[in-house]
């Protein structure tokens, strides 16, 4: 607002000194007195002193500075768009475009930190890649370890079935033995038992005798025809004169 009302003085002291002027170039070129023309020299001066005092020199200082801002700042836009599109397309790789003449510090700064800002995002992608690389090392050698146990735990325990499996076996075989050994004691304590009951009386068949009257001479009845046949391993009651029996009688 200073500035706009100080140009608005300057400019109302520039008209009023061009009032002044006029009045005088007036005076001059008009005068009233006939005899008293100024000549043309004078004139071209007074033109020349009035050009120049009219002539203002903050218009013709902004004249020179805009063009200059505006040819500036379609410079640098230009050159932002030029690195903005470098850095999309090469993400993470410096690329100095720096020059001798190139003499603005900003455009290398900001080129600087993208290209910072890129080369860290590399180094943290690379640092990920590089700990789930390792993250899935550790996974596959703790399934490898559990895999492994749980083999050995199936083994053990197909191990521990077959060993229960054969002792089982033996336990079997085992009690089998122990049955055929007791009952073959117990065959034995029998005939034991039956070898002392019993007493065997060798007897020669008589020629008119047969195993009726031989049953009945021993045990009195003819049960006895059974036992001696059974003891004799005889298929019948036939017997012949002069055979020799085993009678097998009870001790009394």
């Amino acid at each position: 607002m200073e500035e706009m009302s100080r140009i608005k003085r300057k400019k109302q002291q520039l008209t009023n000194i061009h009032d002044d002027v006029e009045e005088i170039l007036e005076e001059k070129v008009h005068p009233s007195d006939d005899s008293h023309f100024p000549t043309r020299e004078d004139f071209h001066e007074y033109k020349k002193q009035r050009t120049k005092k009219v002539r203002n020199p903050l218009f013709t200082t902004l004249a020179i500075i805009f063009p200059i801002i505006v040819v500036t700042v379609l410079f640098l836009l230009m050159y932002y768009a030029s690195n903005g599109i470098n850095d999309h397309n090469n993400q993470g790789v410096y690329i100095d475009k720096t020059s001798s003449a190139d003499t603005d510090p900003v455009p290398t700064a900001l080129a600087e930190t993208k290209n910072d800002s890129g080369a860290d995002q590399a180094a943290s992608d690379d640092e990920k890649k590089k700990k789930e690389a390792e993250e899935e090392k550790q996974r596959s050698k703790e399934k490898a370890e559990q895999k492994k146990k749980e083999q050995a735990a199936k083994e053990k325990e197909e191990r521990e079935k077959a060993a229960a499996a054969k002792k089982r076996e033996q336990q079997q075989l085992a009690l089998q033995k122990q049955q055929e050994e007791k009952k073959r004691k117990e065959a034995e304590e029998k005939k034991k038992q039956e070898e002392k009951s019993v007493r065997v009386v060798q007897h020669t068949v008589g020629p008119k005798e047969n195993l009726y009257r031989i049953s009945m001479k021993y045990y009195k009845n003819r049960s006895g025809e059974e036992k001696i046949r059974a003891y004799n391993h005889l298929k019948g009651n036939s017997v012949y004169s002069g055979q020799v029996l085993n009678i097998p009688l009870e001790n009394e």
